[in-house]
């Protein structure tokens, strides 16, 4: 019979020993970092006007963070401070039809800490220049959005490596002067502008688009593309098929008989003509 072997017990020394358990740790520590920012990032949002601007106009736009945990929290700076990246996009709807997306960013240095209670909300606002170069718009759509970079997040007597606060982007609309009168019984006024073969109501049918609620786009949609059936004005038809991309989310682009057909056959299903 063979003899039994047994194999030399491995020793782990003390070195290694502490080595895994500071490694054990620091992988827990950048989990919990990364859970406790993501939990941060959803309580920072920016704030926006609520009713659509005006070009030219200088908007306040804010942020805002709500400590989400039950204690408090320091967002610890880097050397150069706390600063704010702004991002704000601008999505230019032309009354050619055509649609440009402008981004611009810049920084502000916060004059301020961030020491939150549990609870507890940070404010703080910047001005916003609504002035662009480039083509007058008939609208645009501007969306706002922001980051802080930090150093990390103290919370009690440990620091979580949180190199980030990303605030969740809002969005506003912006309108030429002279547009308030659109905002009563804008189904109305929209469906007789569309009727009227006039150049300078161009840039008031896309600001009706953005004015009507969802209830109205059904109805809407439908006197544009009657109304683009019966134009032979190419820049009046460009119009309003950027209305109808506006109004229904479909991307049937420049082509006059897409959209056509499409009103066609949605009057069908409703048991109607389109004349």
């Amino acid at each position: 019979m063979g003899g039994c072997t047994t194999q030399p017990a491995t020793s782990v020394s003390p070195f290694e020993l502490e080595f895994s358990q500071d490694s054990t740790e620091r992988g827990l520590q950048v989990l919990r970092g990364k859970l406790l920012g993501e939990q941060l990032d959803k309580a920072a949002s920016v704030g926006v006007p609520l009713r659509p601007a005006v070009f030219g106009e200088t908007v306040e736009v804010s942020f805002r963070i709500q400590n989400p945990f039950g204690e408090e929290i320091q967002v610890l700076e880097p050397s150069l401070g706390l600063i704010v990246q702004i991002r704000w996009e601008v999505e230019r709807w032309l009354p050619t039809g055509a649609v440009e997306k402008l981004t611009q960013t810049r920084n502000a240095l916060l004059d301020r800490s961030i020491v939150l209670e549990a609870g507890e909300i940070f404010w703080e606002s910047s001005p916003l220049d609504l002035s662009l170069p480039g083509d007058q718009s008939s609208l645009w759509k501007v969306t706002v959005g922001a980051t802080i970079r930090t150093e990390g997040l103290m919370m009690g007597e440990k620091i979580y490596p949180v190199s980030t606060i990303q605030f969740a982007p809002s969005q506003f609309l912006v309108f030429p002067g002279g547009g308030e009168s659109l905002r009563s019984d804008t189904l109305s006024q929209f469906q007789k502008i569309v009727k009227l073969n006039h150049p300078e109501l161009d840039r008031h049918i896309l600001v009706c688009c953005a004015l009507l609620s969802e209830a109205q786009r059904y109805e809407a949609a439908t006197s544009a593309v009657r109304a683009l059936s019966m134009t032979t004005n190419f820049r009046r038809a460009s119009t309003l098929m950027a209305a109808l991309t506006w109004l229904t989310k479909k991307e049937f682009g420049s082509q006059p008989s897409a959209w056509i057909a499409w009103g066609e056959e949605l009057k069908m299903l409703a048991g109607e003509n389109i004349e």
